[in-house]
């Protein structure tokens, strides 16, 4: 009687959701479970609802890791007609006989995403000549076509896309006995209003390709509203993108180039743009450019996207501010005088930029200042930065904190005096919860005592507080020591000839701790940090930030890194990280693998792991440590351990997970390499080796933060809802 009775209060409260609950609840679904409650029939409610062809107007299957061969065949076999947005890009564990199997006629397709997948031109050519409405493109140039095996179907929807995305692979997008890219054959894309392409294989940037067309001679570069080309498919095609001679119309509302070489981007004569804004002027919308025009013109008032990272001599930061008013993301990284003014021949740290930023209420989300080189004598840089109450992701470089009176250099420092310091740092009365509430309030004490007590408290004194307290909604927060060079240093970060080296100072580990009152906070970044002794403040950041889904740790501790005397600290701060989803800790010297490695058994939702140790290795570890890992997170889908052990060891245990879990993970990628044999080859084995998904997101250690520019929907979005408002 009880059991029916739970059915039918069960019945009853799906059966008053509303339909765009439930429709919510299904975005949250694996496509094959959708795809089973769709055959419960018209009789159910439920079934009715997840049969609606809404549910598969739009599938985004990007790093679906649990998405099948069959499941896709299903998918497209029954819901060909609904599909309009199909999107799989990153699903590199399809090879191309998959593909080529499937059945891919989708006559209402207008998006289609197939970047960094296997998917061959055959079974691309199939899809452009079946479909009537394909207006967006995005996919790799693997291979050379020639013209005489395009069908006149998919020659008359070339001609039709709006968008195209390409990823080129260098030595590969140029096919031989006459075989030209795809991108080659520019008259069939005169209707582009969008253009982006790039490089796919990191470790094939100093390959030269064959192209040999110039892209803006073969591209209508002047209806362009929207550019962006990549570093790595600058350096790998310098004959077919040669912009030199290029101008920026009047057209384009987005321009994401990362070398800069637009020359003559200042001509607005010739391009005959009005000097006042107008409804009809242009605008621009996102701008990536190491070479910066002037952005005191009306045309960049629009701006919500500017990355100028790089720019070495940048100096206009005030009239970005001025003339900025709704700037969201802002990274000037590596911008050495984009902070400095020169007073009587002396140079010293401008932050007016940023206060007329606050004073013109811009709408700043994003902020990238890593690398720059600040050193001020007081909080003032968060004091500024709190003014921002609507900073969601920021990156700052540790020297922009103020330099402490009783900082001691690391370098000199021996092991006894480290120990030392470390038992002193972990002898700090931490207080707060108010200040100790009990201490606080107690009868009898004068304020002179109050305040005193409020001093000695960690949280409310720390460097970071007035930050914290300003910023409530941060959700991705990135302190990187200026200078910082990681074992996997990206061939984009910025050469060492531009990069100011920082010395190591000793601040107290407690100024992290009042990071754990971000209650929002996902994404937790720490690099160069030399003071990190105990861990202290990682437990009180997993326990104090229950939505973190990310963190990275970089060479954390005093030179020469011969302990690491944090892991004891950060074994017991796994054990709180219960939503953890990517986890990278890159340590010169590491001790204490077998406890790590047990301490992530507690976070079940642990998707990708990534550990590099120049000197540690796994003599005191056996195979089974890391199979209990796979075993606990069922979820774990990337496995990557760099350390000093035996190439043979390694190969052997990476196989050996590789043949039990790789059945049921369809997606799984595990690595485990030989520091030696990577630093050998340039890291080309690894480059190699892993998806590109994972070594942009994962393996490489670089900065996200204001990094990622709006796509061309994004910004189609904000011109809709402005000329609605309008």
């Amino acid at each position: 009687m009880a059991a029916e009775q739970d059915t039918d209060i069960a019945g009853w409260t799906l059966n008053s959701l509303p339909a765009e609950i439930i429709f919510k609840i299904l975005d949250l679904l694996p496509v094959g479970d959708i795809l089973t409650l769709a055959n419960l029939g018209p009789h159910c409610r439920l079934g009715r609802i997840a049969a609606d062809p809404s549910v598969f107007r739009t599938l985004t299957l990007s790093k679906c890791y649990h998405l099948t061969r069959d499941t896709l065949k299903l998918l497209l076999s029954r819901r060909r007609d609904d599909i309009r947005y199909l999107d799989i890009s990153n699903c590199y564990w399809l090879s191309s006989k998959d593909f080529g199997s499937l059945d891919f006629r989708l006559p209402k397709l207008r998006h289609l995403d197939v970047r960094h997948t296997d998917l061959p031109f055959k079974t691309l050519h199939k899809i452009l000549s079946h479909t009537t409405s394909l207006r967006s493109l995005s996919c790799d140039l693997s291979s050379g076509v020639k013209l005489c095996d395009i069908s006149r179907p998919a020659v008359r929807n070339l001609r039709r896309l709006r968008e195209l995305n390409v990823v080129c692979v260098p030595g590969k997008c140029v096919g031989k006995n006459g075989e030209r890219s795809l991108l080659e054959y520019g008259s069939h894309y005169r209707k582009l209003e969008a253009f982006s392409v790039d490089s796919r294989d990191t470790e094939n940037v100093d390959m030269e390709c064959s192209c040999s067309v110039r892209l803006d001679d073969v591209l209508p570069f002047d209806n362009l509203k929207h550019v962006m080309i990549g570093q790595r498919a600058r350096d790998s095609h310098r004959r077919s993108l040669d912009f030199d001679s290029l101008k920026l119309t009047a057209n384009q509302c987005s321009v994401l180039f990362a070398d800069g070489r637009f020359s003559q981007v200042n001509s607005h004569e010739d391009n005959k743009l009005d000097t006042t804004a107008t409804a009809s002027s242009p605008k621009m919308f996102s701008l990536q450019m190491v070479r910066v025009p002037d952005l005191k013109l009306p045309l960049y008032h629009s701006l919500r996207y500017l990355n100028i990272a790089g720019n070495v001599h940048f100096t206009g930061l005030r009239a970005v501010a001025a003339n900025c008013p709704f700037l969201e993301s802002l990274n000037i990284s590596f911008c050495r005088d984009a902070l400095k003014r020169v007073y009587k021949r002396e140079e010293w740290t401008d932050l007016s930029a940023f206060r007329i930023f606050a004073e013109a209420k811009t709408p700043l989300k994003h902020l990238n200042i890593s690398g720059l080189h600040l050193h001020l004598p007081d909080n003032e840089l968060c004091e500024v930065l709190a003014k921002f109450p609507g900073l969601v992701s920021i990156s700052l470089p540790v020297c922009g904190l103020p330099e402490r009176r009783g900082s001691v250099p690391v370098d000199g420092l021996t092991f006894s005096q480290i120990r030392s310091r470390s038992r002193s740092c972990g002898s700090v009365d931490i207080k707060c919860d108010h200040c100790l509430k009990n201490e606080w309030r107690s009868p009898g004490t004068s304020i002179t005592k109050d305040l005193a007590k409020q001093e000695g408290c960690a949280y409310c004194t720390s460097d970071l507080s007035e930050l914290v307290r300003g910023c409530l909604k941060m959700q991705s927060f990135e302190l990187i020591k200026t200078g910082f060079v990681s074992f996997l240093s990206p061939r984009s970060a910025s050469k060492d000839e531009d990069v100011i080296r920082c010395g190591d100072i000793m601040d107290p580990e407690s100024t992290l701790l009042c990071i754990s009152r971000w209650r929002h906070l996902t994404s937790l970044v720490l690099a160069g940090l030399p003071s990190v002794f105990h861990g202290r403040s990682l437990v009180a950041v997993t326990q104090g930030c229950p939505e973190l889904r990310r963190l990275s740790l970089a060479h954390l501790g005093p030179h020469p890194y011969d302990q690491c005397l944090f892991m004891e600290g950060l074994c017991q701060a796994l054990k709180y990280a219960k939503r953890m989803q990517d986890f990278r800790l890159e340590q010169p010297k590491l001790t204490g693998m077998a406890s790590l490695l047990q301490s992530l058994q507690s976070c079940k939702r642990l998707s990708r792991l990534c550990v590099i140790t120049q000197c540690g290795g796994l003599k005191s570890l056996h195979v089974k440590d890391l199979d209990d890992v796979m075993d606990k997170c069922q979820d774990l889908m990337v496995l990557q351990v760099i350390c000093n052990s035996y190439f043979e060891t390694c190969a052997k245990w990476q196989q050996t997970l590789l043949d039990k879990y790789k059945p049921g993970r369809p997606a799984l990628h595990v690595i485990i390499a030989s520091y030696k044999k990577c630093q050998a080859t340039r890291w080309r084995d690894i480059c190699d080796k892993v998806p590109f998904v994972h070594l942009e997101e994962l393996t490489l250690f670089q900065s996200n933060v204001a990094a990622k520019a709006p796509s061309w929907r994004d910004i189609q979005e904000i011109r809709r809802r402005e000329l609605m408002g309008d």
